[in-house]
């Protein structure tokens, strides 16, 4: 407890504790710090207790749960797979997918996923921890402005233009979303940028 608090510190922008007693996810993410002694588990769980001091409210007791389920290697298994985020955006916000041709049988993908040390377990893994949505999901965003669309991986874009002035939806296929929970803690993680998967980016990200 000592160490995380000590990591907590730094990270207090609150003048003022607004911690009420009945706050459980705050008292429960301390209590959970005394059970840790990995360094890198304990600089996300400063943060997260941090976050939850500075706005309370600002995590669910289902994040706090989660939390208590990651180990070491679930943590580092969750970093690897940011590395796979894209960001779309585009009205009203924007969100993190992964493609989910990413996990098929094409040769490229398949060197790519071996080089960051993922395979589709390893998603059904933080699927399981509730991390991920369960199923990959289309979504279909109205167009009537006729917008560009940007993605962004890191500070790469790659942006596609609609082709003709009837282009009012754009479809996107079979993709992973993180949860709610999955992604308040991802925001605290390093993933690293790869550039074998721009490459693939740039290749064979498709809409429609």
């Amino acid at each position: 407890l000592e160490n995380a608090l000590m990591k907590v510190a730094p990270l207090i922008t609150s003048p003022e504790n607004k911690i009420a007693d009945d706050n459980d996810v705050f008292w429960g993410l301390l209590e959970h710090s005394k059970e840790i002694s990995n360094d890198q588990m304990q600089e996300l769980i400063a943060k997260i207790i941090a976050g939850e001091y500075n706005v309370p409210g600002t995590y669910s007791m289902n994040t706090l749960q989660i939390i208590k389920k990651l180990g070491k290697e679930e943590l580092e298994l969750f970093e690897r797979i940011g590395s796979l985020f894209v960001n779309v955006v585009y009205y009203p916000q924007p969100f993190l997918q992964i493609p989910q041709r990413l996990f098929g049988t094409q040769e490229q993908a398949r060197d790519l996923m071996e080089k960051v040390k993922i395979d589709f377990g390893g998603l059904q893994i933080l699927q399981s921890l509730g991390l991920f949505l369960p199923n990959p999901e289309d979504m279909i965003v109205t167009n009537t402005d006729k917008k560009n669309l940007l993605i962004q991986y890191f500070d790469k874009k790659l942006i596609f233009s609609p082709e003709t002035d009837h282009c009012e939806k754009i479809q996107l296929q079979h993709y992973y979303y993180l949860s709610t929970a999955g992604e308040q803690i991802f925001k605290h993680l390093n993933p690293k940028y790869v550039e074998e998967y721009y490459v693939w980016l740039r290749e064979n990200y498709k809409i429609h």
